[in-house]
């Protein structure tokens, strides 16, 4: 298997950041930024896949705006997505459902618009990848959100617990 470079963005002034650059100004600015002692060949790599959102704060999590802008440069960059959630509160349950869903219709979108460039440019199916978008998992309500939602993948957050929650511990 190929090894994957991948990039954070967990705070939002690399959302900003990411926004208003183009990919390879963004990357030297991260690595000047970021990791102060790094330089040359690696400021100019362009990542593989993005990972965006914080898995340990949720007020550092992007607006929806904002969210839907970055993966629309995403895609735009042929960049693959993970989106990083915390762990699920109880307050922020439909609200975050309402996002998944959101994403899940975005994927789909994004999926026929693959679909009809790959028929107009006569391109093997198959050939380019087609949007689907990894959850990380860091509660045991995001399973049960992510069910019937093909295009969001999850994988196995940091947080995750063995232990489900109970209140009356």
């Amino acid at each position: 298997e190929a090894q994957e470079f991948a990039l954070e963005l967990d705070r939002p002034e690399l959302y900003r950041m990411y926004l208003e650059e183009n990919i390879q100004d963004f990357m030297k600015d991260y690595w000047e930024q970021t990791f102060f002692a790094f330089s040359g060949e690696i400021q100019e790599c362009v990542p593989d896949r993005l990972y965006i959102g914080n898995q340990f704060c949720h007020n550092l999590f992007p607006e929806k705006k904002q969210l839907f802008q970055m993966l629309e440069k995403a895609f735009e960059n042929k960049l693959a997505v993970t989106i990083a959630f915390t762990y699920v509160r109880d307050n922020l349950l439909e609200e975050t459902e309402k996002l998944l869903q959101e994403l899940q219709v975005w994927c789909q979108g994004k999926e026929q618009e693959v679909s009809k460039q790959q028929v107009a440019t006569k391109e093997q199916k198959g050939s380019r990848k087609q949007p689907a978008m990894e959850i990380i998992v860091n509660d045991w309500a995001m399973p049960a959100l992510l069910h019937g939602k093909p295009h969001l993948k999850p994988v196995l957050g940091v947080l995750l617990n063995k232990r489900r929650k109970d209140v009356r511990l």
